[in-house]
């Protein structure tokens, strides 16, 4: 993508959300320093048939929230980059009942594989995580839903919860 893409057009409208940081970076940092930090400082904290069955149905229930989330970008024919132009307003799907459930969506993932690893560390990482994704991501890219979409944004904001 050229820079002057990246940049806002002559009237100074942005053309995308300015992220400061891609959520699936920071999901995988997560799981990168969890892990690291377990190697170095290891804590116990659930036996192993535990971890499977409160890991696996939550890393489960994230891919498929993602599935479906993904289809809703198909469906309404826009883009989920924060890179790209926003062409819709997607409503429907499981953005009737969380406006960022691709976010919710890997935070659960790096959840369910916290538990699933037995790994403390991926699962205190997860506050931060949700900080950063909170302040760096979903208030920017609200900020330009809202120049974007207007009335229509502030409906469904007033109408559907920003995570859960």
């Amino acid at each position: 993508m050229a820079a002057t893409e990246l940049k806002n057009t002559t009237d100074g409208t942005p053309r995308h959300a300015r992220v400061a940081i891609p959520p699936p970076l920071v999901f995988a940092t997560v799981i990168i320093f969890g892990v690291v930090l377990d190697l170095l400082v290891p804590v116990d904290l659930l036996p192993a048939l535990a971890q499977r069955v409160a890991g696996l149905p939550i890393i489960g229930f994230s891919v498929f929230l993602s599935a479906l989330s993904f289809r809703s970008f198909a469906k309404n024919r826009t883009t989920s980059s924060h890179r790209e132009k926003t062409t819709a307003l997607i409503m429907d799907g499981p953005f009737a009942y969380t406006r960022n459930p691709l976010y919710l969506s890997g935070l659960l993932l790096d959840l369910g594989l916290g538990i699933l690893l037995d790994g403390v560390w991926i699962v205190a990482l997860i506050v931060p995580a949700a900080l950063i994704v909170h302040y760096g991501a979903v208030l920017r890219e609200e900020e330009y839903l809202l120049f974007r979409f207007g009335k229509l944004y502030n409906r469904y904001k007033t109408s559907v919860r920003r995570w859960i």
